[in-house]
């Protein structure tokens, strides 16, 4: 895998922990120039120190108004370009609508729906110009079908269940 991706450059939203962290280094150690977003700017510093001196680090929060443009806007006036962009910051939130709280909804529904889409339409334009690029969008098992515990997390991942497109 290593030199795969050389001369890439990647975007990982969630790259905190998780699935985003993993990502994050694996497209380091296959060559790709790596930036990172998430919430927290410490654990966000520590996967950049594990890769090293390519690795950027965009602290934010996504559910802002503006967080996801902010994001891909720095990430271009440093690369210049985003070649991958990997949507996969979410929150999750359990709980049945009748005891649930819909703020709590709310913000997952910023973070996990609308931030994705606000991710891709700020790199779509690059995309469609260079004709090339590749977009990641991570999900669940609960985008496939509803778990009981977890009707509102479900339909997020409903949501921002995206297929394969070619062109």
């Amino acid at each position: 895998m290593a030199g795969e991706l050389s001369g890439k450059m990647a975007l990982v939203t969630g790259a905190s922990s998780g699935i985003g962290c993993a990502t994050a280094l694996a497209m380091a150690a296959a060559g790709a120039r790596t930036a990172h977003s998430g919430h927290s700017e410490d654990r966000l510093w520590a996967v950049a120190d594990i890769i090293g001196t390519d690795a950027l680090v965009f602290p934010a929060d996504l559910a802002e108004k503006g967080g996801p443009e902010d994001v891909v806007a720095q990430a271009l006036a440093t690369f210049g370009r985003i070649d991958i962009l990997v949507a996969n910051a979410g929150l999750y939130v359990t709980g049945d609508v009748a005891s649930g709280d819909p703020a709590d909804w709310d913000r997952m529904s910023a973070v996990s729906v609308q931030a994705v889409f606000g991710m891709l339409r700020a790199v779509l334009p690059g995309r469609i110009a260079r004709r090339t690029g590749d977009i990641m969008v991570t999900s669940s098992i609960s985008g496939h079908q509803v778990f009981r515990e977890e009707p509102v997390y479900s339909a997020t991942k409903h949501a921002a269940h995206t297929k394969r497109c070619e062109g």
